[in-house]
């Protein structure tokens, strides 16, 4: 199989990208249209193409020595192959990889083999040329054995080249939005939840047959050697069993929880700005709790239930060879039902405990977060006012929810005693055998440990669910994704014209709406300045521009284009939204990181050059020397503290490295005295970019 069978071209990489989701079981059937592949570039036509399919495309990097790793881990993925002819680059579409070997798809959509090897070598080839030539120059005048110069000469090379990265691989995968369960089949990890329940059922039975060799070998008196060597590889059985069933289980723990995490993301950037903010930030710590635990209690409390069951299953058929079986067996349905019964009242304990919790919590992060202005303005005798109140509601739930935990705890003690009072009257008339005896408590110990472990799963199941009310709003909100755009728009370079007509918009709550038939109409190069008073609207209507806010009546036009014509993600690549220094954000990361968040990470040094000189043209050039790292030093609130100007500088800088064809400004300028606004505005006027930008009056 050659080269040329297995590398797609550029001009086929859709395609590329249709067959490989197909193959991989992403998509079903459908076909993309032919709009799909007529982007400016390979990587936009594959971004696209994903969009339209229903799918996730993830860019990544890898380092040269980690290649290896890479090229293992990242299926199903397209990775970019330079052809060396310059020529543009082709894909290879990698399915799986299989140890030493991938599975990836030739150009007429067959599955077949490559090693490992022969894509690295393609991938590193023009990397390499450059330095093999030097270290081939430095080795040829090298005294050395011959047989060592193969080894001498690739060790080299992964030396000069270690920190080099190998870019244009692009991971294909799920949308956080699609159906979680369909997620957990693409990860496989609906076959580890069956296989580790199996692990358990085996565990069980080893078990089982280790003490049933023990207990016939005690009650015959006559301990064989044999058989205790029989014992000995059971238990050993049963410990292997073990430790792969703690190692699934560990592992189904990490990647569920790693892909609810995602979706947790996915619902809280797609939640409503204004409504995050009415909401406070007490409430949102309060979510970042449950859903921190949410994952854990699920998986670990399903995996109890489900073993409980099982135990419960194998104890029955252990009573059933019992002595009493009509006693016990009814007994058990019996305690069976009183735990579930207890469940429930462990359940209304446990949501008015969450939610008596999660208030306490609420209260004092808002008054933490507000703690200096409370000091400097509220009178002292009002500072703690309802924190008693809400402090001895606390602690009722939590009485209520230690007593239902106790009795569902104590429920399995009284059965240990209930099961024995059971096996009294035959144990009485002296009918039953030592072996049937033994049999008999075997089954009430075995059911007992189910009680317990039903007890324990159940709490924690509930303890979800209840959690899982908490966050459900961020969950449903992930599947909002926005619809990809009908086609591709070409970059205009700041050409753009953009339209506001009669928009509407009212925020929930409130009587009048903030904009009532607002229009406004931007040329390609216009400045625009809109002056107004506080609570006017400016904000409100620079949100709708920006595409964070959704009109109620009207059109927003972009080249006389609406937002789902264009594409959301598209529309705030091309209309780039600074907002409100108090509604901005400097986060906790490099200077370098702040001002690229909307170019890319890790930076190329052209881009920290650019970043440089920007922040130098808004008048930042004083903080970058005081800086002892530069524009690497860490900011944020563990790290530089900057003022209320320089951080309404660095947002100036991050839109406009972000490049775009539309910018909007609200007030990102009030903070600055006379002659840094003067420079500032040069520094953005100077731009190709259609502004808007608002200011009060």
């Amino acid at each position: 199989m050659s080269r040329a069978d297995l590398v797609w071209p550029a001009q086929r990489a859709s395609e590329a990208l249709e067959a490989l989701a197909r193959h991989s079981g992403l998509v079903r059937t459908g076909a993309l249209p032919a709009a799909a592949v007529g982007a400016q570039n390979m990587a936009r036509g594959i971004e696209r193409a994903a969009g339209l399919l229903g799918l996730e495309i993830e860019p990544i990097e890898s380092g040269y020595r980690d290649l290896d790793a890479a090229l293992a881990g990242s299926a199903p993925a397209l990775w970019r192959v330079p052809t060396g002819d310059g020529a543009e680059s082709g894909v290879v579409a990698v399915v799986r990889s299989t140890g030493r070997f991938l599975r990836v798809l030739d150009i007429d959509s067959r599955i077949r083999r490559l090693p490992v090897a022969d894509l690295r070598r393609w991938l590193t080839r023009d990397v390499e040329a450059s330095v093999r030539r030097e270290v081939s120059t430095v080795l040829d005048g090298a005294v050395m054995d011959e047989r060592a110069r193969p080894r001498v000469r690739e060790a080299l090379v992964r030396e000069r080249l270690g920190r080099e990265t190998i870019t244009g691989c692009w991971m294909l995968r799920l949308p956080p939005g699609a159906s979680f369960v369909r997620q957990l089949r693409q990860a496989g990890l609906i076959r580890s939840v069956a296989g580790l329940i199996g692990l358990h059922a085996l565990q069980q039975v080893a078990w089982m047959f280790s003490w049933w060799i023990v207990g016939t070998s005690a009650l015959l008196g006559r301990p064989d050697p044999g058989w205790l060597w029989a014992w000995g590889l059971v238990v050993a059985c049963a410990v292997l069993l073990r430790v792969q069933s703690t190692w699934t289980s560990g592992r189904l723990l990490y990647l569920t929880g790693g892909l609810l995490k995602r979706r947790m993301l996915a619902g809280i950037l797609r939640l409503d700005a204004d409504l995050l903010h009415r909401q406070g930030s007490g409430q949102q710590l309060g979510r970042l709790l449950e859903s921190s635990a949410i994952e854990q209690m699920t998986l670990v409390g399903g995996f109890n239930a489900a073993l409980s069951l099982i135990e419960l299953v194998t104890a029955c058929v252990v009573l059933a060879l019992g002595p009493t079986p009509g006693v016990h067996l009814p007994l058990l349905a019996g305690w069976v039902g009183l735990a579930a019964l207890g469940t429930w009242r462990y359940s209304l304990h446990r949501r008015s405990w969450t939610a008596s919790r999660l208030a306490v919590t609420g209260h004092l992060v808002e008054r933490l977060a507000g703690h200096r202005t409370r000091i400097a303005q509220e009178s002292p005798d009002r500072w703690h006012e309802g924190e008693d109140a809400a402090l001895d509601d606390y602690v009722r739930s939590s009485t209520g929810l230690d007593r239902s935990a106790l009795a569902m705890s104590a429920l399995v003690r009284t059965w240990i005693f209930v099961g024995l009072a059971g096996i009294i009257p035959a144990l009485a008339q002296g009918e039953q055998s030592a072996t049937m005896l033994a049999v008999g408590i075997g089954g009430i110990l075995l059911s007992a440990q189910a009680l317990a472990r039903f007890n324990a799963g159940v709490g924690s199941l509930v303890g979800a669910w209840i959690a899982g009310g908490h966050i459900r709003e961020l969950y449903r909100s992930a599947r909002d994704e926005p619809p990809p755009p009908a086609f591709e728009l070409p970059a205009t370079a700041g050409e753009a014209s953009l339209e506001a007509k009669g928009v509407r918009f009212q925020y929930a709550g409130q009587t009048e709406p903030v904009l009532r038939d607002c229009s406004i109409r931007l040329n390609p190069g216009d400045r625009v300045l809109i002056e107004g008073p506080s609570g006017s609207g400016k904000s409100t209507l620079a949100k709708v521009i920006g595409g964070l806010l959704e009109p109620q009546a009207g059109l927003v036009l972009l080249d006389g284009l609406d937002r789902p014509s264009v594409g959301f993600d598209s529309w705030r690549r091309r209309v780039h939204l600074v907002p409100a220094v108090h509604e901005n954000h400097i986060l906790a990361g490099p200077l370098a990181f702040n001002v690229l968040l909307g170019r890319r990470w890790p930076p190329t040094p052209g881009d920290l050059e650019r970043a440089v000189a920007t922040c130098r043209e808004l008048g930042l050039g004083p903080l970058l020397d005081r800086m002892p790292a530069g524009i690497m030093e860490f900011v944020g609130e563990a790290g530089w503290q900057l003022s209320l100007g320089e951080k309404s500088r660095v947002y100036v800088a991050r839109a406009l490295l972000s490049g775009g064809d539309v910018l909007v400004l609200d007030e990102s300028f009030g903070s600055l005295d006379p002659v840094t606004l003067r420079q500032c505005l040069t520094a953005v006027l100077v731009r190709p970019q259609t502004i808007l930008m608002i200011a009060h009056r």
